[in-house]
């Protein structure tokens, strides 16, 4: 029989696994709070649906959890990019009934695939264009937009009986660099952070948001020795603010935070006062059952030696146990979500759309991907876009390295989302090319014809090639012809 306390640490523990069937250490875990997927574990919603109903027969009160956002971020259809347009496409349109569709239609979507929570909204503001995690992913630069659409994002999952996580408190938006990769710091005072970055999160609180992940970023104005993530400053500030679910842990395999081990970061998180600890994804880890009994032990160790109070554990512990206990609803018709998600999805790129100038492509022009940095957060850099404008329209993909200076009559499409020196001496060279820009508007160069998808869905992606393909000129945003 398993001891309270080793039960009362498997709840706190949400680890990743490999592969698409249920691993034994996981089946026979104890209490074990519950699960992440990742794109390695849903690679397609057949499959996700036999893995999570197998995951209940083996646990039948496990939390199963995902990273679904819409837009960039997509586990569920992480292979061809998602058939949900990116927050930012969102806000663009700024029609909070669309952002609630859109996020009833997710989360139908989710409940389908047998998942019960996803980690969204994201509830960061974009103050900076070049952000390299956040972009798209925001709603935007307007703290009050941010927060109209992070509310109707709670109402959407929550009409859809998923559970919503918003992130990355107190704010990632402001940052320039990547805490997958490193350790990023906000340098604000802290009445920025009550001006900007922290009114989407109050009224997300106030929306009765059930689980609320803690960014892995140092905010000096409030603890200049912790990330946000592991310190008590920033968790308190956060229930001080009106949240009294559980706090959530970004990945603790994240560079930001794991230099002295994924078990030394738990340990941390915990005695900081995080209730539920995502482990990370398990893709470049040799043994996943060894690495999640060792972050188990390491837990279970500073117990005691008396460097973690088991009174924390067990208040933690029951913080999961009643989110678990609310996770449970009828599961929708795949099928019928399916189409519901891709009707829907598609109507909101469009209107998400902004078009710039003369952008008609036809079979026969050449696409350009400049998109080279994989994309840590979601996945994936821009391959939904160039295959459907290569499909859709016949054209022909090829490396910036390749990119004839004459075209011999063909024009030019380049895909991109920052303004680097390729991409300004391409469009130098091709002043007619087409620039379909995947990131964030403010971050795109100055340039006559321009499509801005606001992000790499598929949606997005198939949108952009209907306004290609026409041989109108259309005013921006509404894909009409030109008065």
């Amino acid at each position: 029989m398993t001891s309270q306390l080793r039960r009362d640490i498997h709840a706190l523990l949400l680890p990743g696994f490999s592969g698409t069937a249920v691993p034994q250490w996981v089946a026979e875990t104890e209490d074990l709070g519950g699960v992440l997927l990742f794109g390695q574990n849903t690679p397609d919603l057949e499959t996700t649906v036999a893995l999570t109903q197998a995951l209940r027969a083996a646990q039948p009160g496990l939390l199963v959890a995902i990273d679904e956002e819409g837009g960039n971020v997509s586990r569920l259809q992480a292979q061809a990019g998602s058939d949900l347009p990116a927050p930012a496409a969102l806000g663009t349109i700024d029609d909070p009934a669309l952002t609630e569709a859109c996020a009833h239609a997710m989360g139908e979507l989710i409940a389908a695939c047998g998942i019960d929570l996803t980690f969204a909204p994201v509830l960061d503001v974009a103050a900076r264009p070049d952000n390299p995690v956040i972009g798209p992913r925001s709603f935007g630069a307007d703290p009050v937009l941010v927060a109209r659409h992070g509310r109707a994002v709670i109402r959407g999952l929550r009409a859809a009986g998923v559970l919503s996580g918003g992130k990355h408190f107190p704010g990632h938006g402001d940052t320039d660099v990547d805490s997958h990769l490193a350790l990023p710091r906000l340098d604000v005072t802290d009445a920025e952070l009550s001006a900007r970055d922290l009114p989407p999160f109050i009224e997300a609180f106030a929306e009765r948001m059930d689980t609320l992940m803690v960014g892995h970023l140092i905010v000096p104005a409030w603890d200049p020795h912790a990330p946000a993530s592991l310190s008590a400053v920033a968790i308190d500030r956060a229930r001080s603010l009106g949240f009294a679910g559980p706090v959530v842990t970004d990945a603790l395999d994240m560079k930001a935070v794991s230099e002295d081990g994924v078990g030394a970061a738990a340990v941390r998180a915990i005695a900081a006062g995080a209730d539920l600890l995502c482990l990370g994804s398990t893709a470049e880890v040799p043994d996943d059952a060894a690495h999640f009994f060792q972050v188990r032990d390491t837990i279970e160790d500073a117990v005691r030696v008396g460097s973690l109070d088991a009174g924390r554990i067990r208040e933690a512990a029951g913080r999961v146990r009643a989110l678990r206990g609310r996770s449970g609803r009828p599961v929708p018709d795949l099928d019928r979500v399916g189409a519901r998600v891709e009707t829907l999805g598609l109507e909101a790129a469009r209107r998400g759309l902004r078009v710039r100038g003369d952008v008609r492509l036809q079979a026969g022009d050449v696409v350009v991907d400049l998109i080279t940095r994989w994309d840590q957060a979601a996945g994936a850099t821009s391959g939904p876009v160039v295959r459907e404008l290569s499909n859709a329209l016949g054209l022909t993909p090829l490396s910036a390295a390749d990119t004839p200076r004459v075209l011999d009559g063909a024009r030019l499409a380049v895909v991109a989302r920052e303004s680097d020196g390729r991409l300004l001496r391409l469009l130098t060279d091709h002043p007619d090319a087409v620039l379909v820009h995947v990131g964030v508007e403010d971050a795109a160069p100055d340039h006559p014809h321009i499509v801005y998808t606001h992000g790499i869905a598929r949606a997005s992606a198939r949108a952009a090639a209907i306004a290609c393909e026409s041989s109108r000129r259309f005013r921006t945003g509404d894909l009409q012809e030109d008065a």
